[in-house]
């Protein structure tokens, strides 16, 4: 079952934690769209900010991309724990600052 979310209008995914991956955001064979969004400061083993496996895509636009640990977005995809789906980050030009 895949679905989709949208976070907009000058919201903020700031200051969490996961122990394993997707400090902010653990996307997993769904859609998550962030319009206008503060994607910052998270932390996580791997994806501090977003962590985007199987069919899982992550659209941004208009936001701050930045500032997590280890790193920002993590897009799994041909490792042997991706269920064998096709993950996906993209984000406009003034994204991914």
């Amino acid at each position: 079952m895949t679905c989709a979310h949208t976070v907009e209008n000058g919201s903020g995914i700031t200051g969490n934690s996961a122990v394993n991956r997707g400090g902010g955001l653990l996307i997993f064979d769904a859609e998550a769209e962030l319009d206008e969004t503060n994607l910052s400061t998270n932390d996580a083993a791997s994806g501090g900010g977003a962590y985007v496996d199987s069919a899982g895509v992550l659209e941004a636009a208009d936001c701050f991309v930045g500032e997590n640990n280890p790193g920002d977005v993590q897009v799994v995809g041909g490792a042997t724990y991706d269920y064998g789906g096709t993950a996906s980050f993209e984000c406009d030009e003034a994204s991914c600052l």
